[in-house]
Protein backbone atom coordinates (compact mmCIF):
# COMPACT_ATOMS: atom_id res chain seq x y z
CA UNK A 1 0.00 0.00 0.00
CA UNK A 2 1.24 3.23 -0.85
CA UNK A 3 1.25 6.01 1.96
CA UNK A 4 -1.34 8.98 1.13
CA UNK A 5 0.47 12.51 1.60
CA UNK A 6 -0.99 14.84 3.78
CA UNK A 7 -2.30 17.81 2.62
CA UNK A 8 -1.27 20.98 4.06
CA UNK A 9 -3.48 23.12 6.24
CA UNK A 10 -4.68 25.94 4.69
CA UNK A 11 -4.10 28.45 7.51
CA UNK A 12 -5.72 31.09 5.36
CA UNK A 13 -8.97 29.13 4.90
CA UNK A 14 -9.58 28.21 8.37
CA UNK A 15 -9.09 31.70 9.50
CA UNK A 16 -11.55 33.27 6.74
CA UNK A 17 -14.14 30.63 7.81
CA UNK A 18 -13.80 30.85 11.45
CA UNK A 19 -14.15 34.86 11.22
CA UNK A 20 -17.43 34.25 9.28
CA UNK A 21 -18.63 32.34 11.86
CA UNK A 22 -17.28 34.77 14.79
CA UNK A 23 -19.01 37.43 12.92
CA UNK A 24 -22.57 35.74 12.68
CA UNK A 25 -22.66 34.66 15.63
CA UNK A 26 -22.20 37.84 17.66
CA UNK A 27 -24.52 39.42 14.65
CA UNK A 28 -26.88 37.35 16.83
CA UNK A 29 -25.66 37.70 20.09
CA UNK A 30 -24.92 41.44 20.07
CA UNK A 31 -27.89 42.63 17.62
CA UNK A 32 -29.82 45.80 18.40
CA UNK A 33 -32.40 45.98 16.58
CA UNK A 34 -32.65 50.07 17.67
CA UNK A 35 -34.74 52.65 19.24
CA UNK A 36 -38.36 51.33 19.57
CA UNK A 37 -41.05 53.48 18.32
CA UNK A 38 -42.65 55.61 21.20
CA UNK A 39 -46.03 54.23 22.24
CA UNK A 40 -48.36 57.04 20.74
CA UNK A 41 -50.49 57.58 23.84
CA UNK A 42 -53.97 58.41 22.60
CA UNK A 43 -55.69 58.71 25.69
CA UNK A 44 -53.82 62.14 26.01
CA UNK A 45 -56.08 64.84 25.34
CA UNK A 46 -55.60 67.31 22.18
CA UNK A 47 -53.77 70.02 22.96
CA UNK A 48 -54.99 73.02 20.56
CA UNK A 49 -51.97 75.34 22.10
CA UNK A 50 -49.30 73.04 20.19
CA UNK A 51 -48.11 75.29 17.60
CA UNK A 52 -51.20 78.44 17.74
CA UNK A 53 -49.42 81.92 16.81
CA UNK A 54 -50.27 84.88 19.27
CA UNK A 55 -51.58 86.74 16.30
CA UNK A 56 -52.96 85.44 13.02
CA UNK A 57 -50.69 85.58 9.79
CA UNK A 58 -51.84 87.33 6.61
CA UNK A 59 -51.51 84.64 4.59
CA UNK A 60 -50.52 80.52 5.16
CA UNK A 61 -50.16 77.56 2.73
CA UNK A 62 -51.49 74.62 4.23
CA UNK A 63 -52.47 71.03 3.45
CA UNK A 64 -54.97 69.19 5.43
CA UNK A 65 -56.46 65.60 6.25
CA UNK A 66 -59.96 65.96 6.10
CA UNK A 67 -62.20 63.13 8.30
CA UNK A 68 -66.07 63.22 8.01
CA UNK A 69 -68.86 61.13 8.85
CA UNK A 70 -72.20 59.75 7.90
CA UNK A 71 -74.85 62.51 6.56
CA UNK A 72 -72.25 65.41 7.10
CA UNK A 73 -72.30 66.64 3.19
CA UNK A 74 -72.82 64.70 0.24
CA UNK A 75 -69.54 66.56 -1.29
CA UNK A 76 -67.69 64.85 1.34
CA UNK A 77 -67.93 60.46 1.38
CA UNK A 78 -65.73 59.05 4.48
CA UNK A 79 -64.07 56.38 3.90
CA UNK A 80 -66.01 54.01 6.86
CA UNK A 81 -69.82 55.01 5.61
CA UNK A 82 -71.05 54.17 8.50
CA UNK A 83 -68.44 56.33 10.26
CA UNK A 84 -69.98 58.79 13.75
CA UNK A 85 -69.17 62.52 14.20
CA UNK A 86 -67.69 60.77 17.41
CA UNK A 87 -65.51 58.05 15.61
CA UNK A 88 -64.67 60.77 13.40
CA UNK A 89 -63.12 62.89 16.22
CA UNK A 90 -61.29 60.22 17.95
CA UNK A 91 -60.12 59.37 14.60
CA UNK A 92 -58.88 62.94 13.74
CA UNK A 93 -57.06 63.22 16.89
CA UNK A 94 -55.76 59.77 16.55
CA UNK A 95 -53.90 61.47 13.54
CA UNK A 96 -52.69 64.32 15.17
CA UNK A 97 -50.99 62.45 17.89
CA UNK A 98 -49.48 60.38 15.65
CA UNK A 99 -48.17 63.63 13.55
CA UNK A 100 -47.22 65.20 16.82
CA UNK A 101 -44.84 62.35 17.90
CA UNK A 102 -43.45 62.52 14.64
CA UNK A 103 -43.92 65.79 12.95
CA UNK A 104 -42.05 65.07 9.80
CA UNK A 105 -43.03 65.77 5.83
CA UNK A 106 -42.84 61.93 5.40
CA UNK A 107 -44.93 60.98 8.24
CA UNK A 108 -47.69 63.25 7.20
CA UNK A 109 -47.98 62.50 4.07
CA UNK A 110 -48.46 59.16 4.28
CA UNK A 111 -51.14 59.79 6.99
CA UNK A 112 -52.48 61.57 4.29
CA UNK A 113 -52.37 59.20 1.95
CA UNK A 114 -53.54 56.36 4.12
CA UNK A 115 -56.60 58.75 5.49
CA UNK A 116 -57.37 61.96 3.66
CA UNK A 117 -60.84 62.15 2.42
CA UNK A 118 -60.73 65.51 0.49
CA UNK A 119 -61.76 64.41 -3.30
CA UNK A 120 -60.56 67.93 -4.53
CA UNK A 121 -57.31 67.37 -6.98
CA UNK A 122 -55.27 69.72 -5.13
CA UNK A 123 -53.31 69.16 -1.90
CA UNK A 124 -51.97 72.44 -0.69
CA UNK A 125 -54.56 75.40 0.51
CA UNK A 126 -53.55 79.40 0.81
CA UNK A 127 -55.44 81.04 3.54
CA UNK A 128 -55.94 84.75 3.21
CA UNK A 129 -57.38 87.58 5.90
CA UNK A 130 -59.55 87.96 3.29
CA UNK A 131 -61.14 86.37 0.13
CA UNK A 132 -59.33 83.35 0.13
CA UNK A 133 -62.85 81.39 -0.81
CA UNK A 134 -61.90 78.51 1.71
CA UNK A 135 -64.44 77.88 4.84
CA UNK A 136 -64.42 80.51 7.38
CA UNK A 137 -62.89 77.78 10.04
CA UNK A 138 -60.62 76.33 7.93
CA UNK A 139 -59.02 79.54 6.46
CA UNK A 140 -59.08 81.50 10.43
CA UNK A 141 -57.34 77.75 11.78
CA UNK A 142 -54.40 77.79 8.71
CA UNK A 143 -53.48 81.77 9.70
CA UNK A 144 -53.40 80.70 13.46
CA UNK A 145 -50.81 77.47 12.95
CA UNK A 146 -47.03 77.85 12.86
CA UNK A 147 -45.18 75.92 9.81
CA UNK A 148 -44.86 72.59 10.37
CA UNK A 149 -47.34 72.16 13.00
CA UNK A 150 -50.77 70.79 12.75
CA UNK A 151 -54.08 71.35 14.23
CA UNK A 152 -57.77 70.39 13.95
CA UNK A 153 -61.30 72.18 13.09
CA UNK A 154 -65.03 71.30 12.47
CA UNK A 155 -66.13 72.91 8.92
CA UNK A 156 -69.07 71.89 6.91
CA UNK A 157 -67.65 69.09 5.53
CA UNK A 158 -65.81 67.15 8.46
CA UNK A 159 -62.86 67.89 10.60
CA UNK A 160 -59.81 68.97 9.08
CA UNK A 161 -56.64 68.25 10.63
CA UNK A 162 -54.65 71.41 9.45
CA UNK A 163 -50.99 71.52 8.40
CA UNK A 164 -49.34 74.63 8.18
CA UNK A 165 -46.77 74.32 5.34
CA UNK A 166 -45.31 77.86 5.23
Amino acid sequence: MAQQKKKPINYVSLIIVAALIGAGAGAVVFYDPGTPTPHVKFDDTYDDSWGKLDRPDAQATVTHILISWAGKNERSQPKDPKRTQEQAKKLVEELWHKYRNNPSDENWKALQKEHNEDTAPHTEYTCKTAGSGLDEKFNSLGLQTKAKHARYVESSFGYHLIRRER
